[in-house]
């Protein structure tokens, strides 16, 4: 995120996309919030790939989050991101 702010700021044309971003490394409001500066700060040049990841491990250590209900996660987290 930050990499992509540096370069919104010090460019014009260039389009600003993630690959795919693990989700589940951010809470959803603050992802909302980083992502819409970030796009405001770009002109509106971002592009996002939103991922639920695939390594169990991940949700253990990142969030705490059930692995089981990952997809949901993911719905629940692009439907905020959505409305944000």
């Amino acid at each position: 995120m930050l990499l992509l702010t540096v370069a919104a700021a010090a460019t014009s044309r260039v389009r600003l996309n993630t690959s795919t971003l693990s989700t589940v490394y951010y809470e959803p409001p603050h992802l909302a919030r980083q992502l819409t500066t970030l796009d405001v700060l770009g002109d509106g040049r971002l592009g996002v790939g939103a991922g639920l990841g695939w390594m169990k491990q991940e949700y253990g250590s990142a969030r705490n989050a059930d692995w089981q209900r990952r997809g949901k996660m993911l719905d629940d987290t692009l439907a905020l991101l959505q409305a944000w």
